[in-house]
């Protein structure tokens, strides 16, 4: 249908009712939650069972639109507990996007009082006015000990294109779990030792265009050479020069430091390294290990530099 989630949520209710059809939408057909909770089971016959004993509780990254999946992982999680196969309760995370958190803001408020909001987001299978399921949502992380974090698009788009290089395409609702963990790290929301999961729940095929927004558009060159090698030496924003006169075994140490910070900002940077062609050889030296770290390397004496683009 041509509108929002919300309206679709109304009309199925308004038509099943009318022709005595059968509901299985979530959030108002019981047996969705049950349904759900299966991912609780296999997160805990397939991680949680794993963990080595005396290990902190696993930390369980969500993301929350109507709040039915959260609420299934959680009763999952009860259910074993019950059964006192689950000796620590899982902590659980929600995240949302900041432009449709109305489970978020209850959560901060301290109450189970669901108001709803104007939802705008590019995470679409989130994307909710008036939760239906928000009341389970907020206790299921309010009751293991959990959090609900706010993320903005741009950080869900990230961690699209972060995902992407570990094989995982994940549309933007999937993603958002992981931008949650990525501000749960630099907030101090999780510590260095605590088991982590993130659930990524719909594959990016799902939205291939909200996802084509998380990369660089494929320049379109001329069948040439020249035109081939502009594309990987294009001037970038930053330039870090460091000379390394007779220093050459401290390269290796050197780049994956300067690597590290620099990939944080996001744009193009290059390494120069500046030798004076003392020692035999050292051009040399420097050209082929930028070379087999980069796939490339670009020389003008006395100075050897390697260009990186994100």
């Amino acid at each position: 249908m041509d509108g929002t989630y919300d309206q679709a949520f109304d009309l199925s209710i308004e038509a099943t009712e009318n022709f005595g059809w059968y509901n299985r939408n979530t959030g108002f057909n019981p047996f969705t939650a049950e349904g759900k909770k299966t991912a609780g089971f296999e997160i805990w016959e397939q991680v949680i069972r794993q963990l080595p004993k005396g290990s902190k509780p696993l930390t369980v990254f969500v993301p929350v639109g109507d709040g039915n999946i959260i609420s299934g992982v959680h009763k999952g999680f009860k259910d074993l507990q019950a059964l006192g196969w689950l000796p620590q309760m899982p902590r659980i995370i929600g995240v949302q996007s900041e432009g449709s958190a109305a489970i978020a803001n209850t959560f901060n408020q301290g109450d189970e009082n669901i108001k709803p909001v104007s939802a705008s987001t590019l995470a679409d299978s989130i994307s909710v006015d008036l939760p239906r399921d928000g009341v389970r949502a907020v206790r299921a992380a309010r009751e293991t000990g959990g959090t609900y974090l706010i993320v903005p698009d741009q950080a869900i788009l990230n961690a699209i294109a972060e995902l992407g290089k570990v094989g995982i395409f994940a549309e933007p609702a999937a993603a958002t779990a992981y931008a949650g963990l990525v501000k749960a790290v630099d907030e101090h929301v999780v510590a260095p030792d605590d088991p982590i999961l993130v659930l990524s729940t719909g594959s990016g095929l799902k939205d291939v265009k909200a996802a084509m927004q998380a990369v660089h558009e494929a320049p379109i060159i001329e069948p040439t050479l020249s035109a081939v090698k502009r594309c990987f030496y294009e001037k970038p924003t930053f330039s870090i020069i460091a000379p390394i006169y007779n220093e050459l075994e401290n390269i290796p140490e050197l780049y994956p430091r300067v690597r590290d910070v620099m990939d944080q900002t996001g744009e193009p940077w290059e390494l120069i390294l500046v030798d004076d062609g003392s020692k035999d050889g050292s051009t040399d030296v420097i050209r082929n290990w930028l070379r087999m770290m980069n796939g490339f390397a670009q020389s003008s004496l006395p100075a050897t530099s390697a260009t990186r683009s994100p």
